[in-house]
């Protein structure tokens, strides 16, 4: 797993930040992907208007990654808020509908 975060919390959405995904925009927002010696497989950039999956080559330059997987397991609270924010919105609205368990 592979991850970048822009290094100033006000930084996240902004053209300033250098780490993250990068839309096509140029603004930077803290992001996790899946990476190897040469290849990115992305299966969440649509929540930034990207194809719905993306596989690419370690380099493409939306990614620009500056955390480690430890470094990663120590962020991960922040870079989990916003999924966290959408699940729970998500079950309020969904909550009473018979197919889901209570």
């Amino acid at each position: 797993m592979a991850a970048g975060i822009p290094l100033e919390k006000e930084h996240d959405g902004t053209s300033k930040g250098q780490f993250g995904f990068r839309t096509p925009d140029g603004l930077f927002f803290d992001h996790c992907w899946l990476q190897t010696e040469d290849a990115i497989v992305d299966i969440t950039a649509d929540q930034f208007g990207a194809q719905k999956i993306i596989i690419t080559t370690v380099g493409d330059s939306r990614y620009s990654q500056n955390l480690t997987e430890r470094d990663l397991q120590k962020h991960i609270p922040r870079l989990s808020r916003r999924p966290n924010q959408w699940l729970s919105q998500w079950q309020n609205e969904y909550h009473s509908t018979s197919f889901l368990p209570k």
